[in-house]
């Protein structure tokens, strides 16, 4: 199974992004001081140049004014962001950084979303079922080919050649479907080929079978024959 789209490599995205790519997207110039680069903190928006200070190399921070905090690029972000370093924020951050740098761009509504399935999980919060409802009379991935549409017993039925080329009819001689029967494709309301009804030709088959022959699971109140022909009224 495949890792979840909301799935972080918290340590993949700290070897991959450089500070100083962080630092640009919000647009923050530095000053090298030392060892180090230095600027007014852009967290809580300080006037001293100095009190932000940088190390390019180990892509860490530290503000040693009024945050007094400090940490790797994602807890810059989520300071940024967030105004804290709370799990939640953190997980945000780095989803962040994850769109800027290494995904295609995820919608802050997915974000949430996502922040919200993993705090579940980190409680121990089952997420909710998802229950799929069921298809009724499902469209068939087939469709019979070679019918009879010649047969007798439309003659002998008075169904016009014409009827049966319109309502696609015709004797199914073989195969396991409804063998020598009359084929009646059956529709939803959406022209959706969903089941074929089979007619008997004989008596010995109404008899045997009855005269119509349905699939099994077949629901045949949910449709009304024909339906999706009918023209849509104003």
């Amino acid at each position: 199974m495949g890792q979840k789209k909301n799935w972080v490599d918290y340590k993949e995205i700290k070897e991959s992004i450089s500070i100083i790519a962080v630092l640009d997207k919000y647009g923050i110039e530095l000053k090298q001081s030392g060892e180090n680069h230095t600027s007014c903190c852009p967290i809580h928006k300080g006037s001293n140049s100095r009190q932000f200070s940088v190390n390019l190399e180990k892509s860490i921070w530290n503000c040693f004014g009024d945050c007094n905090t400090g940490g790797n690029i994602i807890d810059f972000v989520a300071m940024m962001e967030f105004g804290n370093k709370e799990p939640s924020s953190i997980r945000k951050a780095a989803l962040k950084l994850k769109e800027w740098f290494i995904n295609e761009p995820e919608s802050e509504e997915s974000i949430e979303t996502e922040n919200e399935e993993d705090v579940a999980e980190e409680k121990g919060i089952d997420e909710p079922e998802v229950v799929q409802e069921e298809i009724i009379n499902k469209p068939l991935s087939f469709e019979l080919k070679n019918l009879d549409q010649d047969h007798e017993w439309f003659k002998k039925e008075g169904i016009l050649p014409e009827t049966v080329q319109y309502f696609g009819l015709g004797l199914q001689s073989k195969g396991k479907t409804i063998p020598n029967r009359i084929a009646i494709p059956i529709h939803n309301q959406l022209g959706q080929l969903i089941a074929y009804c089979g007619c008997a030709v004989d008596k010995d088959q109404v008899l045997k079978e009855g005269k119509y022959k349905l699939p099994e699971n077949f629901i045949k109140s949910e449709v009304v024959y024909n339906l999706h022909r009918q023209q849509k009224s104003c």
